[in-house]
């Protein structure tokens, strides 16, 4: 049993997905792909693991699932990886090898971050303890609004400076369908942020969510 799972959620660009998946040959068999795109992947054999839910769901939803079915496997380290990211030689190990080093030292890490998120390390235990990630945040808002209460819990956010590539919003870039429903949201998603932190991102007044026990920083 391994104590990692990675996971790369997709919904289109597959010329990209394939480059992400190349990268991270050496841990071959702990990839998984979650498809949610509207076609379909298509899978042949020797290919990572392929789900596909029931139904397409949000960046947040998908989030949440992959947490589960880490913890599900018994593993402890969720490995998240945009579809539209490339690791460099050895990234994904080295990214490993913090998060197992972190643990044995007893260091209370939450998330060990690449280039940002488009890589990175989650310790299953700290996500658990916030409840996971907001599903209210269907897109955009939902890494602020995680990492900070991860940060607000007393967990580690760590910048590992290993080398991985990055296209930031291929998704976004390749279906106008998808980039208008992302910024017809954008008001409403701001707006819920300011409520539940008392101001955005990098201003934000509350250490509790909505103020809820009437603290300030």
């Amino acid at each position: 049993m391994s104590d990692y799972k990675v996971w790369i959620p997709f919904v289109n660009r597959v010329d990209m997905l394939w480059r992400a998946v190349a990268s991270v040959s050496d841990v071959h068999d702990q990839v998984a792909i979650i498809d949610n795109s509207k076609e379909g992947l298509e899978g042949k054999h020797g290919d990572p693991q392929i789900i596909r839910p029931l139904c397409p769901i949000t960046f947040s939803e998908t989030q949440n699932c992959i947490l589960a079915m880490t913890r599900k496997l018994g593993a402890n380290i969720c490995v998240f990886m945009h579809s539209d990211a490339e690791a460099g030689h050895g990234v994904i190990m080295g990214l490993i090898s913090l998060a197992r080093r972190y643990t044995k030292e007893g260091r209370k890490w939450g998330v060990i971050f690449t280039a940002y998120d488009a890589l990175a390390a989650f310790n299953v235990e700290a996500f658990e303890s916030i409840g996971g990630w907001d599903e209210q945040f269907t897109w955009y808002g939902a890494d602020q609004d995680t990492y900070r209460r991860i940060k607000l819990a007393g967990y580690e956010l760590i910048d590992s400076g290993l080398p991985v590539y990055h296209e930031p919003s291929q998704t976004l870039k390749a279906d106008p369908e998808i980039r208008r429903r992302v910024d017809e949201g954008f008001t409403e998603r701001v707006s819920y942020y300011r409520a539940k932190w008392g101001g955005p991102a990098g201003a934000e007044i509350f250490t509790k969510p909505f103020n809820s026990d009437g603290s300030l920083k």
